[in-house]
């Protein structure tokens, strides 16, 4: 068997986030203006793969069309932040729905299902805000029982993340993946792809790089 290898080209493509629960990070959403970003998307950056994020279904949509026209391989990325988990669920059902209608319509495209749940929603780590939750894991390591608390909380992390893809798989029939921290030890038995938000700190070059073998697997 030969296990085919695909080089992937993309950028990130905002259709509006509701980052702290307030307004939307595209205020100005025009279809006209996202099919003029797609083509250069594709030609002027050479890309063959988008990943569009945001809340607004519709809005996710339309993005999802006018990159299919483009041939880009879309992440379609729903984003529901601040939200509980039952509401992050009910949210990732009606995702779901709509991203199956575009993969019929011939769409190449991957759902992600979610993006780094433990802080851009509640329910896992402590706090109502971003700046709360984030605050708790920077402080994690001066707790004195830091791996126990952070397994317990990937614990209710991946229950939740469950209950997700399980509901994603009901009415999407393509692939999912889910987009984690590295501080999220994630069951990837629930998704067809292992997709980890790896940022560049403090380590060298060849640290950051020998980082990736916790990731590979058989």
């Amino acid at each position: 068997v030969v296990e085919e290898k695909i080089s992937v080209y993309g950028v990130v493509y905002d259709v509006g986030l509701n980052f702290g629960g307030k307004n939307l990070s595209v205020e100005n959403f025009r279809p006209e203006q996202v099919a003029y970003d797609m083509s250069i998307i594709k030609h002027v950056l050479n890309c063959n793969t988008v990943r569009i994020e945001g809340e607004d279904l519709n809005r996710l949509s339309i993005a999802t069309r006018e990159a299919s026209k483009q041939g880009l391989k879309v992440l379609f990325n729903p984003w529901k932040m601040e939200s509980d988990s039952a509401t992050t669920i009910d949210y990732m059902r009606r995702a779901s729905q709509v991203a199956e209608k575009l993969r019929e319509e011939g769409t190449d495209m991957i759902f992600v299902t979610g993006c780094e749940y433990t802080l851009f929603n509640r329910g896992v780590f402590p706090g109502d805000t971003f700046e709360e939750r984030m605050a708790w894991l920077i402080e994690l390591g001066e707790k004195p029982n830091p791996i126990e608390l952070i397994q317990e909380k990937n614990k209710i992390l991946n229950q939740i993340l469950h209950s997700m893809s399980r509901q994603v798989r009901q009415n999407f029939h393509g692939k999912i993946v889910y987009s984690s921290g590295v501080w999220e030890s994630v069951d990837w038995d629930n998704f067809d792809y292992i997709g980890v938000d790896y940022y560049h700190n403090n380590e060298s070059d060849e640290q950051y790089v020998e980082g990736f073998s916790r990731y590979t697997y058989d």
